[in-house]
């Protein structure tokens, strides 16, 4: 279902979906930061979700929600407060935009990526971000990553 739903989004652009999925790094516009690891992109005339990902894929990165649902889930697993764990996902949402807004990045599809299912979580496209030449893993504060 996950896979359709995704190959369905893509067929709805106007790029290929298998076209756009075999790409293993584009450069994209950021249009919008919606939270600290997700980013809405321009790539020609469409426009996507992509979720940052970290080179290792068992290596994630999770950061602070601002999301109430989200939050209430990362305040009993990390024992903070839920206002903490929002104030937090607001911080990083707001640095990131700042940091992201209106620049260009390389998405980039890593050798695990092969299939579609590997490729999305949540409607989102899953892809390296990378800003100057750093993936953004390695420049995002400590402070808001869930830990």
């Amino acid at each position: 279902m996950k896979i359709a739903l995704a190959l369905l989004v893509l067929a709805t652009s106007r790029l290929s979906a298998q076209a756009f999925l075999e790409k293993d790094s584009l450069k994209a516009t950021v249009l919008r930061v919606i939270d600290a690891d997700t980013y809405q992109v321009k790539y020609r005339k469409d426009v996507f979700n992509v979720r940052l990902r970290n080179p290792n894929p068992k290596d994630t990165i999770d950061t602070w929600d601002k999301n109430l649902r989200q939050a209430r889930k990362q305040s009993a697993r990390y024992g903070i407060s839920v206002d903490s764990v929002r104030a937090l996902g607001n911080e990083a949402t707001t640095y990131m935009d700042s940091l992201l807004t209106g620049k260009k990045v390389i998405l980039r599809r890593y050798p695990d990526q092969i299939t579609a299912s590997a490729q999305w979580s949540y409607n989102r496209l899953l892809r390296g971000v990378e800003l100057g030449g750093l993936h953004l893993s390695s420049i995002f504060p400590e402070k808001f990553r869930a830990k």
